[in-house]
């Protein structure tokens, strides 16, 4: 079992993917005075969360809660220490606002703990740092591979793409 830790409010915060397109591992490393985390989860977690970013933030600018808009500096991934103090496969992540410290607010729960006890790790981040942690998931999560127009699954480059929706025939290969 993993160890609880909290962050605190974090120096930097990234997103990346490692291995190729159709075999890629996803990660948020994050790393403060507190420590540093490395996150490991599923692409379709990393784009909900992406998603969610969105939309607090967007929540947030229409009800002009806070008035922190300035963009932190963020660390390049060669910051980063190779080893992370917390590592772990996320089960279940939750976001937050914490309005008293105008910073949003990350919880991950290790997928072998309780996902009801408390998180694994927490975390705080400006609105800044996540709006362009929000900007790099878009980006890593596109970078896969391409995905068919008619039923949106991935196609995998050099095979053939027999798409459901055609009943297997395309009128023009789909091509990767």
């Amino acid at each position: 079992m993993t160890e609880r830790s909290d962050l605190g409010r974090v120096d930097a915060i990234k997103a990346d993917a490692i291995g190729d397109p159709g075999n890629r591992t996803f990660r948020l490393r994050a790393m403060s005075s507190e420590g540093s985390a490395t996150l490991w989860l599923e692409k379709e977690q990393l784009q909900a969360l992406g998603m969610a970013i969105d939309e607090i933030l967007a929540q947030l600018r229409a009800s002009r809660v806070g008035q922190s808009e300035a963009m932190a500096p963020s660390a390049e991934s060669g910051d980063f220490p190779a080893r992370s103090s917390v590592d772990f496969r996320i089960g279940r992540l939750g976001l937050g606002y914490d309005e008293s410290r105008d910073a949003l607010s990350l919880l991950a729960h290790d997928q072998e703990s309780d996902p009801d006890g408390p998180p694994t790790v927490q975390m705080l981040a400006g609105r800044g740092q996540m709006r362009r942690l929000s900007t790099e998931i878009t980006a890593v999560v596109s970078a896969g591979r391409p995905r068919c127009p008619l039923c949106n699954t991935p196609i995998t480059p050099g095979s053939h793409h027999s798409c459901p929706r055609a009943n297997g025939k395309a009128p023009h290969p789909v091509s990767a």
